[in-house]
């Protein structure tokens, strides 16, 4: 694949009436409102504006009629660099892309281009850029990569505050200023809990998911947790309560057989739970589960009405079964594994009865009672009950007993 490297004329430069990114063959004009309303042009016009084109990104052309370049490449760009020009050409989003274009230092119009005579040329490396596809960076390698440039920033200018550092990479990058934060503030975690041996969780940090991090302190709840948030609502790891993240650390990446986190979509249930903190202090501690300690989030009075109309329904198909197992005489083989079931049954009714009837005792009950609710034993003990008289009545039936 080969080319003639030029600078071109913006106003000799046109959308790709074929471009791929379109399911139906499209005017130019349609292809460019698709693109104002859906590219997410916003960052990519602040960043030319803020520095300018980048000359490392040539536009690939074909040539068109009367002098033209119909770009087969960078059509998104190009749809950009457009807007900047002249903000007017706008078919939707025409406030956004007029502020962003008054707003800009930089407005190209001198284009660093690749001209190819045939189409077929450039679509062979289209094959490879967009279908079998270059790598993309992961999170991890996004941050330490943002580190080196805010490293740099900072080499120039001693004075630049954290928030100044984030903008300008935002910009230079095309990118959010929250979303640098957010990253360069979980590498920074990484980093400390690096020191630790990250706390016996992984020997490397490649054996370790980094955006389930960056993920977590998009929760508001999970960085108000860890101490992360100042007074003007900004991340700072100077204010960051140790021991919390490294109970939080250990939560999202200690593996093992009960692992409490195990997908990404885990870390929603952990922000919720982080609204109660006693509820996280449970669940990072190892006593609870992500769905039990999401039960403390629950109303008490209404968890417990619950669990006792499930346990009463359970107890009343058992006994219906039980009378029809009487009549047929087909139970005796399994009556003493019954009853110590019964037994177990009977013994954690007994216990729920003296801790509500001891209302004025002293101490706090709720913990108990939330136990007994939520103990997977009991649950087990009374299905497993029901679910062997049902197979019994059901054997019975098919036997004419």
């Amino acid at each position: 694949m080969s080319g003639k490297h030029q600078d071109l004329n913006l106003m000799d430069l046109l959308p790709d009436e074929h471009n791929p990114r379109f399911s139906l063959p499209a005017t130019a004009k349609e292809n460019e409102l698709w693109m104002q309303r859906y590219g997410n042009l916003d960052e990519l016009m602040a960043a030319i504006g803020e520095v300018g084109y980048n000359p490392a990104e040539p536009l690939l052309v074909v040539p068109a009629d009367a002098g033209k370049y119909t770009v087969v490449e960078g059509n998104r760009r190009l749809c950009a660099l457009r807007l900047l020009k002249d903000p007017t050409l706008a078919q939707a989003r025409a406030e956004t892309f007029k502020k962003l274009a008054a707003n800009a230092v930089y407005k190209p119009t001198t284009i660093p281009c690749i001209i190819y005579d045939e189409r077929s040329e450039i679509e062979k490396y289209l094959g490879f850029r967009h279908v079998t596809g270059i790598k993309e960076w992961g999170a991890y390698e996004k941050a330490r990569f943002l580190e080196k440039i805010a490293a740099q920033l900072r080499k120039e200018s001693t004075n630049l505050q954290n928030e100044e550092v984030y903008r300008q990479i935002a910009h230079n990058i095309g990118s959010r200023r929250d979303y640098v934060e957010k990253l360069l503030t979980a590498l920074a975690l990484f980093n400390l809990a690096d020191q630790k041996n990250f706390y016996g969780c992984a020997e490397r940090v490649q054996e370790l998911n980094f955006s389930w991090m960056s993920s977590a302190l998009s929760y508001r709840s999970i960085t108000s947790f860890l101490k992360l948030r100042t007074e003007d609502g900004h991340l700072a790891v100077s204010s960051l309560d140790h021991e919390r993240f490294a109970l939080l650390f250990k939560l999202l990446y200690r593996r093992g057989q009960h692992p409490r986190v195990r997908e990404s979509r885990d870390i929603a249930k952990v922000a919720r739970i982080a609204e109660n903190e006693e509820a996280l202090q449970r669940l990072c501690s190892g006593e609870d589960s992500l769905d039990t300690a999401l039960g403390w989030l629950i109303d008490r009075k209404a968890q417990f009405t619950l669990g006792i109309k499930r346990i009463s329904d359970l107890l009343g198909d058992s006994r219906a079964l039980a009378e029809d197992l009487v009549e047929e005489g087909t139970y005796l083989e399994e009556l003493s594994g019954w009853n110590r079931q019964l037994d177990r049954v009977e013994s954690l009714v007994n216990q729920i009865r003296r801790i509500l009837e001891n209302g004025d005792r002293k101490v706090d009950y709720s913990q108990d009672l939330m136990r007994l609710l939520g103990d997977a034993n009991s649950r087990a003990a009374l299905e497993e009950v029901l679910a062997t008289l049902k197979t019994k009545a059901s054997d019975g039936a098919q036997h004419g007993l």
